[in-house]
């Protein structure tokens, strides 16, 4: 009889335990079931050098301003994002300058390890992998930049004695621009092109020994130099003016407040947007206008020109430019690119993240190419990177 009541008072225990799970089954079962590729309904051949997309700027209350949403869980991943990085590796070279990049040519400097060598202004060919020495100096060689018939590089040893140099890659003619000789400047000159228009920031003195600054631009079609504009305040004297399409904007001061002047190379023509402290290397293409502000240039800003609205991309950023109505900038040794039109931002070098890259923040770009160095884990282990977005948004 003991034994008989004890089976039954296990048996109903076992009862009792299974009941809620029974319940919850049953809830489960009629439950709707989500499609579990929901956030992921437009991806087509994704792979594991494909890069998913980081934010999208949404509505804020902070003066009206779109800021980026650091939760990614309502954007989509586009489209077959598909970006190739390739590397250079040119015998003998210790370090590079900052890299230039048009069409299918790479110019650049190389810094030797010994200072009593001869620096040299390299051309590589990214198709074939040819890479050609066009110029060799003993004295200091910066800047390098290539256009469609061009190359430029200012040189010279000491701040106050440069020389702009130009070389005709038809022609194989070596010109040059502009030197200090003889002149009251101050500093070397940081050089900048856009197609075979030069720009860079000078340096004076006036007839009554007073510092003065003003843009200047070459133009290497008529051989000629112009003064585009005097410039009322500059915090950095080696600043690098960035100009894009037939625009060129700068950071200055009007009456005491921090604005951006916006000039159009063409017509002259000036407009300025106002900014609460000094604004960070500015880039406008006549569409857009990019650059940092804030302690640590914590904010980065786009501002759309015909809406007259600007909102905030991305926070520290190193370095930002426009190509082709994209905005692409480094970011803690990292490559980003904004898609206006899609309102997207991807990371170009995820597939980077866990390699011994180290990506410095400077980089040129020309359409869907851009050039930056790689350092290198030790000195002399430097490359030209290349790194190409097949991705068509």
């Amino acid at each position: 009889m003991y034994t008989k009541n004890a089976k039954l008072l296990v048996n109903y225990f076992i009862l009792i335990l299974l009941l809620p799970l029974f319940l919850l089954s049953c809830t489960a079962a009629n439950a709707p079931v989500q499609n579990e590729n929901t956030r992921y309904s437009n991806v087509q051949d994704i792979h594991s050098s494909d890069i998913a997309v980081n934010a999208s700027p949404t509505s804020s209350n902070d003066d009206q301003i779109s800021k980026i949403s650091n939760d990614d869980s309502s954007n989509a991943v586009l489209n077959s994002q598909k970006v190739d990085i390739k590397f250079f590796e040119i015998k003998g070279i210790y370090d590079y300058t900052w890299p230039s990049i048009y069409q299918n040519t790479i110019a650049f400097a190389n810094h030797p390890k010994e200072k009593q060598k001869d620096q040299a202004v390299y051309l590589v060919d990214i198709n074939n992998n040819i890479e050609k020495i066009i110029y060799t100096s003993r004295e200091n060689i910066d800047d390098v930049k290539v256009s469609g018939s061009r190359i430029y590089w200012i040189e010279g040893d000491a701040p106050e004695e440069w020389r702009i140099m130009t070389y005709n890659i038809v022609s194989e003619e070596i010109v040059k621009v502009k030197d200090s000789k003889n002149k009251n400047y101050t500093l070397v000159p940081r050089i900048n092109n856009y197609g075979n228009k030069l720009f860079w920031l000078e340096g004076y003195r006036d007839e009554k020994q007073n510092l003065r600054h003003a843009i200047f631009f070459y133009d290497s079609d008529l051989n000629k130099i112009e003064q585009l504009a005097e410039v009322n305040y500059v915090d950095n004297p080696y600043q690098i003016l960035i100009p894009r399409s037939n625009y060129i904007c700068f950071a200055d001061k009007v009456g005491g407040n921090w604005v951006i002047r916006i000039i159009d190379i063409k017509s002259r023509e000036e407009t300025t947007i106002d900014c609460a402290s000094m604004p960070i290397r500015p880039v406008c293409d006549g569409n857009m206008v990019i650059w940092t502000e804030g302690d640590l240039g914590d904010n980065f800003y786009l501002y759309d020109v015909a809406k007259k609205e600007k909102e905030i991309l991305d926070h520290r950023v190193n370095y930002a430019d426009i190509i082709e109505n994209c905005v692409v900038y480094s970011k803690g040794h990292q490559l980003y690119k904004y898609y206006k039109v899609m309102n997207k931002c991807i990371c170009l070098t995820e597939q980077l993240k866990n390699s011994n890259r180290d990506l410095t923040m400077w980089f040129s770009c020309y359409k869907n190419n851009i050039v930056i160095i790689d350092p290198g884990l030790e000195p002399g282990n430097s490359k030209l990177t290349l790194v190409t977005d097949n991705n068509t948004y």
